[in-house]
C-alpha cells in the first residue's frame, strides 16, 4: 500500500523488502536486490494476504505448541506466596515507584486474586468488602507460574507485551505501575527509583492564573509554562489531559502525583 502510494505521488524509490532480503547499493543510483523466495511468491503475500496468514499459521503452529507445552502447568500451590516473595523486597526498595504507584492493584489468576497494596508495601489476600481495585489484571495463572518459576525480571516483555492478559483501571496510566513489572531485580529498581528521584526535582517554579505552581507536570514532566492551563482553581495539563486542584494539589486524574502550588 505504501510503495503503491508513493507511486502515484511520482515517487519510484521505494523498496519493497522482507526476512531475508539482502540488497546491495551501488553508489547513490544503482543497486542490487534479492529475496529468500521468488518475485512472484513475495507479491503472493501481498495479494493473497489471507492465504498466506493461514499458511503462516498452520507452519508456526508447532512452534507455538513447544512454547506452550514449556509453560507451567496451571494447578498448583497458590501463587500468594510466591509472589510475595518475588514482589515485597522490590517493593521494600521503591518508595518513590510505589508512591507514584499510589493504591492496591489487583491480580486476579484464575481462582485466585492477589492484592498488590503499594502503600503498604505488601502482598496480600483481599480484604472483605474492599470493592474493586482501582488498576487490575487478569493472567493466567500458567503464565504467572511461569515467570515466577523462570526468574524473569520483566513481566511487561513476557506477559503484558504478550497481550496473553486483560485489564480494568479507573483513571488514567499509571506508568510508575509498568515500570515497577519492568523492574523485579535489585539492579533494575535501585536504576528505575534513581531516574524517577532525579527526574522528579519541581524546585523550578512558574506564576499562572493567580497561583505559584512547579514548573514541571507531576506526570511526565512536561513544561507547564507552555501546556498547562488553568480555569478558577483547577490546572489541565494539555500534553496528556491530566488535571489538578491548585488549592490542595491533588491529582484529579489519578492518585499520587501532587503538585505543588499556593495561591499568590
Amino acid at each position: 500500500v505504501f510503495l503503491e502510494q508513493m507511486r502515484i505521488h511520482g515517487n519510484d524509490g521505494g523498496v519493497l523488502m522482507i526476512p531475508g532480503s539482502v540488497i546491495d547499493v551501488h553508489g547513490s543510483e544503482s543497486m542490487t536486490l534479492t529475496h529468500p523466495i521468488s518475485d512472484d511468491a513475495v507479491d503472493e503475500i501481498f495479494t493473497n494476504k489471507a492465504e498466506y496468514i493461514e499458511e503462516m499459521a498452520q507452519r508456526l503452529a508447532p512452534v507455538l505448541a513447544a512454547e506452550k507445552a514449556s509453560w507451567a502447568p496451571a494447578e498448583g500451590e497458590p501463587l500468594i506466596d510466591g509472589i510475595r516473595a518475588k514482589f515485597e523486597p522490590i517493593m521494600a526498595q521503591s518508595d518513590l515507584i510505589c508512591d507514584g504507584i499510589g493504591y492496591p492493584v489487583g491480580l486476579v489468576m484464575g481462582d485466585e486474586t492477589v492484592v498488590l497494596d503499594f502503600p503498604n508495601r505488601s502482598v496480600r489476600e483481599p480484604k472483605e468488602g474492599e470493592g474493586k481495585y482501582r488498576y487490575g489484571f487478569r493472567i493466567a495463572p500458567e503464565l504467572v507460574r511461569t515467570v515466577l518459576r523462570d526468574d524473569e525480571p520483566d513481566w511487561v516483555n513476557t506477559i503484558f507485551l504478550s497481550t496473553r492478559f486483560s485489564a480494568w483501571r479507573i483513571g488514567g496510566y499509571n506508568e510508575y505501575l509498568y515500570t515497577f513489572f519492568k523492574c523485579l531485580t535489585d539492579e533494575r529498581i535501585a536504576y528505575a527509583d534513581g531516574w524517577f528521584s532525579e527526574a522528579h526535582d519541581d524546585s523550578a517554579s512558574i506564576k499562572v492564573g493567580g497561583y505559584e505552581i512547579q514548573r514541571r507536570c507531576p506526570h511526565l514532566k512536561a513544561d507547564l509554562e507552555k501546556f498547562g492551563v488553568v480555569e478558577g482553581n483547577n490546572l489541565t495539563c494539555n500534553l496528556h489531559g491530566w488535571q489538578w486542584d491548585l488549592d490542595s494539589g491533588r491529582c484529579k486524574t489519578t492518585k499520587g502525583h501532587e503538585l505543588r502550588a499556593r495561591k499568590l
